[in-house]
This record gives structure tokens, sequence and C-alpha cells, in this order.
């Protein structure tokens, strides 16, 4: 929803905004539009905050590379097909992203960077390596169970 990260560009001039993957560079204000690369983790890495203002993705992958570097996240839970739990680096806002208005995005993103991170819970990193990275072995092994490999 390039419309809407656009808008709140626009209306936040107090944050630097960085869109990952458009069709061409762009830099104009606190707006910085990044082409698509293939070296997407080396960018991530730097954000402060990680916004997903998608309509509809149900398995946001980028999202999953943000966490996996502990970056805060925010993301609102009608917008995503997954219902992934909370984290210390994934805030979950009930409800749809195109229904708040920019003044409550604005208040969300402060909070997500902000905010104290709730010790007891997963890092965004050890979310990701216990619910989908899997080793080389442990899927010959899942494979194996599954297929018939003899020749």
């Amino acid at each position: 929803n390039y419309e809407l990260f656009l808008s709140l560009a626009e209306t936040t001039p107090e944050y630097e905004f960085v869109w990952i993957g458009g069709t061409h560079e762009v830099s104009n204000g606190n707006l910085t539009v990044i082409p698509q690369t293939t070296n997407i983790l080396s960018y991530i890495s730097l954000l402060n905050c990680f916004i997903l203002t998608s309509k509809v993705d149900l398995c946001p992958v980028v999202l999953l590379e943000a966490l996996a570097l502990n970056i805060p996240c925010l993301i609102f839970q009608d917008n995503i097909g997954y219902i992934h739990p909370k984290t210390q680096h994934l805030n979950i806002v009930s409800g749809n992203i195109s229904d708040t208005n920019y003044s409550g995005i604005k208040n969300l993103i402060k909070h997500t960077m902000y905010s104290k991170k709730e010790l007891s819970l997963p890092t965004g990193n050890e979310y990701i390596n216990m619910n989908f990275v899997y080793k080389k072995n442990e899927i010959l092994k899942l494979f194996e169970k599954h297929t018939d490999l003899t020749v």
C-alpha cells in the first residue's frame, strides 16, 4: 500500500520513511525509495522500525526478515493471514490499517520503537528460529519419513 506509506511520510515529517522494492530510486524530503534489490537484509538491518502497510498480505516474508533481525515491527492483524504471537519486537494491533488515522499510526510507530520490551517474551529472532527456520538434516529426515527415496 504505497499510497498509505507515502501519506504517512507526508504527514509525519519527524520520521524518515524508507520503501524498499520500488521501481526506481527516489529521495524526497523524509521519503527514500530503494529499487528492488537482492541485498534487502542489509537495508532492513538499518531500520529503527518496520511497519507493514499492506492492505492484504497473507504471508509477509519481509515481516519475518525484519523480525529475524530484531527490528521492532508494527502490524495490523486484519491485514495479514497469519496470527503471530507476541514477541519483544512485534507490536500487533487489532483491526485494519486502513481504518486507523495517521495520528493513530504515528503514535503506534512511536510506541513500537520506544516501548519497554517484555523480556519474558521471545525476541523476534528467537521466534523466527523456533517457528520458521529448519536445519538441513531435520528437513531431510522429514522428507525421508514421507517419501520413498529408493531408486
